[in-house]
């Protein structure tokens, strides 16, 4: 008798232990958004290094004809940078 109550008594500790500890399916996708979004900034940041370096890349290297068209080209490229740093802020913060 003794051993069924202690049997029971420590299959319920592993039942409360496995309810406490293992996250909820809810919990699961809740992380899987966080790092989504943490992934999203991720690459946000970079593409945003890129295109700044792209633009210079472009100013200097294209088109030697025409010098005033690779100037417009490369600050059109330029721009994106600041609308990429900030897409990745935000999802930094949503993360």
């Amino acid at each position: 008798m003794v051993l069924l109550i202690w049997i029971i008594f420590l299959l319920g500790l592993v039942f409360t232990t496995l309810v406490i500890y293992f996250p909820t399916k809810k919990e699961i996708i809740y992380n899987e958004e966080k790092m989504e979004k943490e992934k999203l900034s991720n690459v946000c940041f970079i593409a945003s290094l890129a295109s700044v370096l792209v633009s210079i890349g472009f100013w200097i290297f294209l088109n030697q004809d025409d010098p005033a068209h690779g100037e417009r080209f490369a600050l059109f490229i330029g721009l994106w940078a600041p609308t990429l740093m900030g897409l990745a802020n935000y999802y930094r913060q949503q993360a």
